[in-house]
């Protein structure tokens, strides 16, 4: 799980320093994984609390 926050932690985050179609592509799919509210097995906010994080605190970092 780990692993999945860090990648899309990565992918928004790339964007601002590379610019391109590609990376925008990946930001705006992880920028819409960071602020969903599903409970699903992978989300953002489930994963977070697996690893003992707070999504909303991680969220708020993030902006």
């Amino acid at each position: 799980m780990f692993a999945v926050l860090e990648d899309g932690i990565a992918c928004f985050q790339q964007y601002f320093y590379q610019p391109s179609r590609t990376n925008e592509k990946l930001f705006l799919e992880a920028e819409e994984w960071i602020n969903s509210n599903d409970d699903d097995v992978f989300s953002f906010n489930n994963v977070c609390e697996t690893l003992g994080l707070s999504p909303s605190g991680l969220r708020k970092g993030l902006e």
